[in-house]
Formats: C-alpha cells, structure tokens, sequence
C-alpha cells in the first residue's frame, strides 16, 4: 500500500514538471507582452512593472491588426459554416444511404496530399476566376483544403447514431431532410465540435495560403500581421508578444468552450456496442 502511494506521488510530480514546462513558454509570452525591449532584455525572466497594454494598442491600431482580425475572422466564419454543413450532409449520406467506395476514396484524397503542393493550381484557378484578391478567393480555398479532414471526424460520428431512430422517423412521416437536421446532427453535435475547432485552428493560423493569395493589405489575415511586426533591423518582443496574444486568444475560448464536446467526439465510435 505504501509503496502504491509512493508510486502515485511520482507519478504527480513528474507530470506537475511537465505542465510547467509546457506552461513557461505561455507564461513568457503574456509577460513579455506588457513590456518594452529594454525591460526584456536586462530582465528577460522578470515581471512587468504594471500592466501596460501599450503594446496591445500599438499591435491593433499601428500594427493594424483590427483590420488583420476582421478579415481572418470573417474569412474562418464563413469557411466553417459552409464547410462543416456541406462536410455534414456528404457524410450523412456516405455513412446512412449510399456507402459509395469511390466517394470514400475520393475524399480521402484531401488528407493524402499535402495541402502546399496545390497551393500553384490553386493560384492559377482563382486567378482565372479573378479571386485572387478577394475573401470569397481565399475563403474557397480554406475550404476546400478542410472539407476531407471535416468529412471523415463527422462521417465516424455518424455512424455511432442508432438506425432505429431514423426508422421511427421515417414512420412518423419525417423526410430525410427533416430527419437530418432535427435528429440525426443532434446527435452528433461532439463530432461536429471537434471538426469545427480543428477547421478553427487550422484556418486561423494558416499563413503560407493567404501569403500567396492575398497581397491587399485591407484583406490580410493575423497571421500575415505577425510576420510583419518584424522589424528590418531589429525586433520590438513586446508588440510581438502582444500581437501573439491578440492572434492566440480566439482560439484558446473556442476550445474551452467547447472542450467537452472535443472529448466526446474524438472518442465517439472508438467503441461500438
């Protein structure tokens, strides 16, 4: 019995040592944040005199990251809406009505190619369609390199949902749209959490994509605004690390919000039965 217990309290402090390892480097970048080069440099690991949000200002007018939010958020919106519905639908219809193996095969494409190899035709497309400057242009293009990754998380929740209830809708007199909408994504909503916060994630911090795409500054996202908060000559870690924290904070609520429902849907259909 001692022993047990000796056991469990190394296991504790081992994993205490690993959360706050894996914490430093958050921590530093919030405190950096309410500092100046100067402060950072003779006291790299020291705390900040007062919380001054001087840096945040200069980030979001100066650095002009209220627009570089703006866009990034309405791009990441409108992708998730569109993707994770169309993404809904083809997997409800994979997994309950026609199991195609072509379907299934040609999806699964979207996760065997690396996104950055399309990133030339995609560029010779929307400049076709005359795109390239545009948010529909880059919006298209989020989707399109999310739409099988979305597909196949929703697609394992699907199949965890029980046919009798389908059955007794369709008795009831419910089409399949009804059937859809009102009781079959319901039932899902975990898988479609996680699909949602994992196509949050990816969109909202992609840079290499809207690199290529957009070169309007009216229409660059965060993650272009942090690359250029780099100086020629030199670097200001405060206005970094506050631009850092203004991109990091969106996604941090999105996940524990819906922390939850990411659990549950990553281990939806891990077990059958």
């Amino acid at each position: 019995m001692h022993k047990a217990k000796v056991c469990k309290a190394a296991i504790y402090f081992v994993l205490s040592i690993l959360f706050l390892v894996n914490l430093f480097p958050f921590w530093w970048v919030l405190n950096t944040s309410f500092r100046d080069n100067t402060a950072v440099f003779t006291n790299t690991l020291g705390l900040p005199d007062s919380l001054n949000f001087e840096n945040y200002i200069k980030a979001w007018d100066i650095g002009n990251f209220r627009q570089y939010f703006v866009n990034t958020f309405i791009t990441v919106a409108l992708t998730l809406l569109i993707c994770i519905i169309f993404a809904s639908m083809a997997a409800y219809v994979s997994a309950r009505i026609w199991k195609s193996v072509f379907l299934y095969g040609f999806l699964s494409l979207g996760l065997m190619v690396p996104t950055h190899v399309l990133l030339i035709p995609e560029k010779v497309i929307l400049q076709t369609l005359n795109l390239t400057q545009s948010r529909l242009g880059i919006t298209l293009v989020y989707i399109a390199v999310n739409f099988s990754f979305s597909f196949f998380i929703i697609y394992t929740s699907m199949l965890t949902v029980p046919k009798e209830l389908e059955e007794a809708a369709a008795i009831d007199g419910a089409s399949r749209v009804r059937t859809f909408f009102t009781i079959v994504l319901p039932i899902v909503k975990p898988g479609l959490a996680t699909a949602s916060v994992m196509l949050c994630y990816t969109a909202w911090n992609e840079y290499l994509l809207p690199l290529c795409i957009v070169t309007n500054n009216n229409l660059k996202m965060l993650s272009q605004g942090l690359n250029e908060l780099k100086g020629q000559y030199g670097m200001d870690y405060g206005l970094m690390t506050a631009g850092i924290v203004i991109t990091v904070i969106p996604i941090v609520l999105i996940y524990t919000f819906l922390q939850k429902y990411i659990v549950a849907g990553v281990t939806s259909g891990a077990v059958k039965g």
